[in-house]
């Protein structure tokens, strides 16, 4: 169910509010582009660097994976051979 409200049912608290959301949302979306806009200052060392890391972390994930694997494949095969 919508509710339509004419503007002069609006008080001055309701648009002062609103206007404070807008003024907040604006700012907010300022420090994005900034943020943003320093993100694109990283030179090519920078992003070298970050694609390295994020490499190496992938490794190991994949490494601590490969591990839990084997220890759960060696505990499956001694309980068979218990049976």
């Amino acid at each position: 169910m919508t509710r339509s409200v004419s503007v002069s049912n609006v008080k001055m608290d309701d648009l002062l509010q609103m206007l404070d959301t807008v003024q907040e949302q604006e700012a907010l979306l300022k420090e994005k582009v900034k943020a943003l806009h320093d993100a694109d200052e990283m030179d090519e060392m920078d992003l070298l660097q970050l694609q390295d890391l994020m490499q190496k972390q992938n490794q190991t994930f994949q490494m601590l994976s490969n591990i839990m694997k084997n220890q759960h494949d060696s505990v499956q095969t001694i309980i068979r051979n218990i049976r």
